[in-house]
């Protein structure tokens, strides 16, 4: 599996035809040294679910969450960088997520990569999103994040579950 840039925003993936010596995964077995919960099941999944969840980036960047929200399910969970955590119904995670977003007067999100995941074993599709946040505060204050985040999807296609995971961008050496 790998995940092409072919100019035009699509995911790309080995295909048909393609060596082994193409491939990340020779299918040889693999002793690891922790028990995996999701170990060699993963394969590439619906790039629809990609796509929901980069539109739901750009409608935070816009700062217009309500219109993401029919990509949510009824329930949700979300589980953010700095260890909070908010349960509820769909309305009231998009309520409580865009008073934080009006905390900010800008935000800029750069996508480094973006990969739709199937997990048949389990009858999960995930999405994994990592990129670069960069926000103006009202006050005027910048700031950048890197992020990771794994959005979880029902068999309709909606989000139930998000996990986010984020660092200090590196300092760029001076020379």
């Amino acid at each position: 599996m790998a995940c092409n840039e072919t100019g035009n925003n699509q995911i790309g993936s080995i295909g048909p035809g393609a060596s082994a010596d193409d491939s990340i995964n020779n299918n040889e077995p693999v002793n690891y040294p922790y028990p995996v919960s999701y170990a060699d099941q993963f394969k590439v999944g619906n790039g629809q679910h990609a796509q929901t969840v980069l539109n739901i980036w750009k409608n935070w960047d816009k700062g217009t969450l309500s219109q993401s929200k029919d990509a949510f399910a009824d329930s949700v969970t979300m589980v953010f960088f700095d260890g909070t955590v908010i349960k509820g119904n769909r309305d009231s995670i998009i309520n409580e997520s865009q008073k934080y977003r009006d905390l900010y007067d800008t935000v800029t999100s750069h996508i480094e990569a973006v990969v739709p995941l199937q997990i048949d074993e389990k009858n999960e599709s995930w999405v994994s999103v990592w990129g670069t946040e960069v926000s103006t505060s009202k006050s005027g204050k910048k700031d950048s994040i890197k992020l990771h985040e794994t959005w979880r999807l029902n068999n309709n296609g909606k989000v139930y579950h998000v996990e986010q995971y984020s660092a200090k961008p590196p300092v760029k050496d001076s020379l």
